[in-house]
Formats: structure tokens, sequence, C-alpha cells
């Protein structure tokens, strides 16, 4: 841990907040103190417990994830609990999740952001436009960060590499902004390009808080997020 060696720690804190033993957020901090090196830290949350502790237990302690310095995720332990759990599900999708999330980058593996790709936006009626972008050379992309603006409100998109283009069906997108993400989860400058116009444009950019904690689900079975 002091020595920076992995690159992300999930320790199993399957404590409820108000233990009296060990609470939540002792050990949270506890963990906090020992990441020097400023690794991920993703602690794991016990939901195969869910069902005995108070309803907003697990969304309680994701919200002390999020407050907590030096915390960038979180891990839920395991999937059939969270799926057989309605009413938590419900919770994480619409109240605790409601937007798509991008894994923390890891500086610390490479120091080159990737290239701003090359995005152009072409409205082809008054409700419904299309986007096509291709990679800057020598960018090898993992994802793209799709983002545009109707009526003042943003929307996110994440899209695998190869994908290179999207079309927006209803409300003309006042503004279309694109990133990519390389291997390390690290994002390139904005392409920002107004819908109406046939080349980039100068309007407010897509909001700064991009990057959202990443929230893990790991399956005990499988092992796969």
């Amino acid at each position: 841990f002091a020595s920076g060696w992995v690159d992300y720690f999930a320790p199993q804190l399957y404590w409820p907040i108000k233990s009296k033993e060990q609470s939540f957020p002792a050990l949270l901090g506890w963990w906090e103190q020992q990441n020097a090196r400023g690794r991920h830290l993703w602690p794991g949350l016990n939901v195969a417990r869910a069902d005995q502790w108070e309803p907003d237990e697990i969304p309680d302690q994701i919200q002390l994830t999020r407050s907590q310095r030096g915390v960038t995720g979180y891990v839920l332990y395991n999937t059939s609990s969270l799926l057989g759990n309605g009413p938590l599900t419900t919770a994480l999708e619409h109240r605790i999740n409601g937007k798509p999330a991008l894994v923390p980058a890891s500086p610390w593996l490479g120091s080159s952001p990737p290239g701003k790709p090359n995005l152009v936006v072409t409205a082809e009626h008054f409700s419904r436009a299309r986007a096509q972008w291709e990679a800057a050379a020598g960018t090898v992309v993992r994802w793209w960060l799709l983002q545009s603006r109707s009526a003042g409100v943003w929307t996110t998109e994440i899209l695998p590499a190869s994908r290179t283009s999207y079309d927006f069906d209803g409300e003309l997108p006042e503004v279309v902004a694109l990133r990519a993400v390389d291997r390390i989860d690290a994002l390139s400058p904005a392409a920002v390009v107004a819908a109406t116009a046939a080349g980039p444009s100068a309007p407010e950019g897509p909001p700064a808080e991009t990057r959202r904690k990443h929230r893990k689900i790991f399956s005990p079975k499988s092992g796969e997020e």
C-alpha cells in the first residue's frame, strides 16, 4: 500500500455505519489515511447483509464514500444479493447512480492524455442530427465519452471504441462534445461542436464534473465487472 505497487484497494468494510465495535466511516477513514500514494480506494460494501440492516444503510455508505477524500468508488458484494434486493436496486438506479460513470484515471500508469478527436455534427432535420468522429492520429481509444446539451440539459453516453457515429432523434441538440478515453481512463481534450453549425464552435463546453466516481459491481462467481 505505502509503496504504491498496486492500482486499487478494495477492503471489505462489511460493518454498518452505527456499529459500536467497528463502524463503516471509522474504517473508511483509516484506510484513506494509509493511502499515502493516492491509489484508487474502492471499499467493499456488504450487500449480502442489506436485508438485515436499515433500508438506507447501503445508500448511506455510498454517500459516505463520495464525501470521503481519497475514495474514488466502491464495490458491492455480492451480485446475487444485489439482484435479489428490489428496493436497493431501485435506489441505486434512480437515486444513487442516475448517470453513467467512467473509471477514474490512473495517471501513475502513464502521463500523456489521448489526443483530441475529430468531430463533425450534421443537422439533417429540425429534430435529427448525426455526430461522426475519428480518433486523433496515434491515439488508442478504449471508450468514447459523448455529451450533448438539449434545452440546457446535458446528457452523457459512454460508447465503445468501435463506435464512430451517433444519431440524435427528437429534439435537436444545441451542442455536442466528444472526448476519447484511453486504456488508463485518461480523458482527451473535448471536441465541441454546435449541432446547427458546419464546424467547431465556441459554445459553453460540457460540464466540469464529467468524471464521476466509478461504481463497481463485483460478481463472486465470475469475477467480472
